[in-house]
């Protein structure tokens, strides 16, 4: 199983390589990821924090890339790929380093199940959300809302 799970690793890092934005230039293009990034912020939207990790890391060494004018769709492709390419470095982290944590399906048609087997996974990444709620809660608890009073003569 171990050698499917480095070919599918292999195949994925490849895919990482030959998304469209890796065409344009890499400074255009971490500006434009930094800009849709901080609007799916400001909507609400926090699935892509791990995406701007991987595809701003991926951006800075990518020398390819010289067309500008990055288009918004190729950004959010980008950003979709990369928080799902975040995930799956994380299960495959697991699968290599704490055996038996994780199984992997792949069917003849090209589709693959992941199955978690260690309930510690679970339990860690429940401990890491939390922490990241707790730490925003202590960052935040400072502020109060005050009403400045005017004077007009």
């Amino acid at each position: 199983m171990l050698d499917k799970v480095q070919e599918f690793e292999k195949y994925l890092d490849n895919e990482m390589k030959k998304l469209g934005i890796m065409r344009y230039n890499r400074f255009e293009s971490i500006e434009a990821v930094g800009v849709v990034y901080e609007m799916a912020i400001h909507m609400g939207y926090w699935e892509w924090k791990g995406a701007i990790d991987v595809l701003v890391s991926q951006l800075l060494t990518n020398r390819a890339g010289v067309k500008t004018g990055v288009p918004a769709e190729t950004v959010i492709s980008a950003l979709q790929f990369s928080q799902l390419y975040y995930h799956l470095r994380d299960y495959l982290f697991f699968t290599y380093n704490v055996q038996g944590s994780i199984k992997w399906h792949f069917d003849k048609d090209h589709k693959i199940r992941i199955e978690l087997l260690d309930e510690s996974y679970r339990l860690q990444k429940f401990l890491e959300l939390n922490n990241y709620f707790l730490k925003s809660k202590e960052v935040f608890s400072g502020f109060r809302d005050q009403v400045k009073k005017i004077t007009v003569c």
